[in-house]
């Protein structure tokens, strides 16, 4: 890894490799858990971030983002780590990446409990937890109960604390090659149970924890929690000798902020034994790593990078409301303009209709008229010859010449109603048409009459036309207009009948 670091070190800044970057997340990784080396781990981590964004890789882009919000915590940069992660949360969120998510949840409960936001440390806690129940990944619902147990330890629930370790370690043991997240749970178990005075308890878990201690991390952890317990049993000597040891391993990584608390139960310790000259010492290493480390300027930032981020998010939904109206606001008019584009296009297909029928009820008065005179003239020439063969009839004695004159009259009565029908036919083009077909269609209960009646109706014919047409009283023509009404359907409806029929025309 050093020579890889080598290599990274005399490559051109320009260069874009994806196995660039590949190999410097090697580097970072072997820099954080095998060397605890955050600051340069955090160096080859945003040398990776940088390869990904000359990539155009948004998806390593965020996953990157979202490894150095974790060094960032590590180094107690939390307004580095809520800046980094809460970018990363954005893009996981949009691309619907629950479980890269989950991971963003688990770092944000954190910070926001370092900021004492506890009620939303609580809900990204609980986040986490619904995450990894919805994926079945039982290795991290145990590590979401973990962190779930660490929460309620900061805000002094202890019975909640055993619990859910006691739930996390239950579910460690079903899970394989969980040795490692054993001993962390070992030791926050110990841990907790110095708060109700179990020190049994607390022996047997730091026992369990022994054997398992894989690195400087846990070490430092292990002996902590075992100077706190001799604290607790007063055994102040072997408190200082695990303290010391505890320094030791804490000093190989960079926990700076581990090794500030350690220093200042030392200094209590040695003030106890009245040891002034360690106690001194133990002051100056503290001050020295405050110096480099002030933790008020770094909570500052913290504060200041969460209302930052609180104050974009309301921008940005302000800025989506304000686009929200804007879309809105073009869809109404769009909507409104084509609504009165169609308005003039009915009026417009409306008075172009109205032209054509008066047009054809102009013809159809003309043809109406001819017709009647024609009629009148037929109805005159078939009476005076009927007339004259009744004449004739009365004066002829022989029974054969009369059979054959009545045969005479018959026919030529038969000749008139054919030539009748003939002429509604001609009158009439469309019968048989669309209208009629479409009309007997939705009625089939309707008799030939009503359908030529509806026909005639249809055409806007009045009452003395039709009368005029079929032949009968204009009184027989309005009761079979009331009875189609029925027929229709709508009796009692203030539509016209001509309105209702002209919906049957295509």
């Amino acid at each position: 890894m050093e020579y890889a670091a080598m290599f990274l070190e005399r490559v051109d800044t320009c260069s874009a490799s994806y196995l660039l970057a590949d190999m410097s997340n090697a580097v970072a990784q072997w820099e954080e858990m095998e060397k605890f080396a955050f600051s340069k781990a955090v160096i080859w981590r945003e040398y990776s971030y940088h390869q990904y964004v000359r990539l155009n890789d948004h998806y390593r882009q965020a996953k990157t983002q979202y490894n150095l919000a974790k060094l960032w915590l590590k180094l107690g940069q939390y307004h580095k780590t809520l800046e980094c992660v809460m970018s990363a949360s954005r893009y996981f969120e949009k691309e619907d990446m629950l479980e890269d998510l989950m991971e963003c949840y688990k770092l944000l409960a954190v910070i926001y409990s370092t900021c004492k936001d506890y009620e939303r440390s609580d809900e990204y806690f609980q986040r986490y937890i619904q995450a990894a129940s919805a994926v079945n990944d039982s290795a991290k619902m145990f590590v979401g109960l973990n962190n779930k147990a660490a929460f309620a330890s900061m805000v002094g629930d202890t019975v909640m604390t055993v619990k859910l370790l006691y739930e996390s370690i239950r579910m460690a043991h079903n899970t394989q090659n969980s040795d490692s997240w054993l001993c962390e749970l070992y030791l926050n178990l110990a841990g907790a149970y110095l708060n109700p005075k179990t020190y049994d308890s607390c022996g047997v878990y730091l026992a369990k924890a022994e054997p398992l201690l894989s690195n400087l991390e846990q070490r430092g952890h292990y002996h902590v929690i075992k100077a706190d317990l001799c604290i607790a049993l007063n055994d102040v000597p072997n408190a200082v000798d695990n303290l010391n040891k505890a320094v030791y391993w804490y000093g190989q990584g960079e926990f700076d902020d581990r090794i500030i608390d350690i220093y200042e139960k030392l200094q209590n310790l040695y003030i106890f034994q009245r040891d002034t000259a360690k106690a001194y010492l133990t002051v100056f290493a503290k001050e020295k790593l405050e110096k480099k480390n002030p933790k008020e300027e770094v909570l500052i930032e913290l504060f200041k990078a969460q209302n930052e981020i609180q104050l974009n998010a309301v921008k940005d939904e302000v800025t989506r409301h304000k686009n929200r109206l804007t879309i809105l606001l073009i869809t109404t008019v769009s909507a409104a303009l084509i609504l009165i584009l169609i308005i003039l296009f009915l009026l417009v297909k409306r008075t172009y209709d109205i032209k054509r029928r008066e047009v054809e009820m102009d013809n159809k008065a003309k043809i109406a008229e001819l017709k009647k005179i024609q009629q009148y003239k037929e109805d005159r020439i078939m009476k005076e010859t009927a007339d004259k063969l009744s004449l004739l009839e009365s004066q002829v004695k022989d029974s054969d010449v009369k059979d054959k004159i009545n045969v005479i009259r018959n026919e030529l009565k038969g000749a008139k109603d054919d030539n009748e029908w003939k002429e509604f036919a001609r009158y009439i083009p469309e019968f048989n048409g669309p209208f009629y077909k479409n009309l007997t269609k939705a009625f089939p209960n309707l008799s030939i009459n009503e359908s030529r009646m509806c026909v005639l109706l249809n055409r806007n014919l009045s009452t003395k036309q039709i009368s005029a047409i079929t032949g009968q009283k204009p009184e027989s023509i309005n009761i079979a207009r009331t009875r189609l009404r029925k027929k229709l359907g709508i009796a009692g409806n203030p539509i016209s009948i001509q309105e209702f029929l002209r919906r049957y025309d295509m």
